[in-house]
């Protein structure tokens, strides 16, 4: 994509969950190199518009338009698992590249690849052969933001990442 070019706009957009708007009236557009920011109070629904960006969480009013090649990758301040699950970090990466499979352990060599060259790329491959359950938090964030990038998005939504990170990582 060329920079510059607009890849995704929102106007009147608006989301949340039950009865409850965490977030009203939301206008942005967002170009291909461009770096964006926001900031607001705990609990202001800065999350949960990033899912809504993301497609994980519908939105209530508005509209989203999105170029047709447009990729976006996702990293969540937190994501929820069962820590005795016995996956490792490189097993994790190369499921999440295929959304479909939902038996673990089936992975195929490509996505193994593609996992070992992401975590590589951010300097984490010292954590390939880890389990999910043995890792610390700033080194289970850095597994997000691996996960994040492994469709080489256009668009990458980060909700907190760097929480956890030691400052020589971050």
């Amino acid at each position: 994509m060329q920079a510059g070019s607009l890849l995704l706009r929102a106007s009147h957009l608006s989301g949340g969950y039950g009865e409850d708007n965490a977030f009203e009236d939301i206008h942005l557009e967002i170009h291909a190199g461009e770096i964006i920011g926001l900031i607001g109070p705990n609990g202001g629904g800065k999350s949960s518009l990033l899912k809504c960006l993301a497609g994980i969480l519908p939105k209530r009013h508005g509209t989203i338009e999105k170029d047709p090649q447009l990729r976006v990758g996702y990293v969540p301040q937190r994501l929820p698992f069962d820590s005795s699950v016995p996956l490792t970090v490189l097993e994790f990466l190369a499921l999440r590249l295929n959304q479909k499979r939902f038996w673990f352990g089936l992975a195929s060599v490509s996505e193994h690849q593609l996992a070992h060259r992401q975590l590589t790329d951010l300097g984490a491959e010292h954590l390939m052969d880890r389990k999910l359950g043995e890792l610390s938090g700033g080194e289970w964030q850095r597994v997000l933001v691996a996960s994040g990038l492994l469709t080489k998005p256009n668009v990458l939504l980060l909700d907190e990442p760097l929480t956890g990170v030691d400052v020589e990582v971050g």
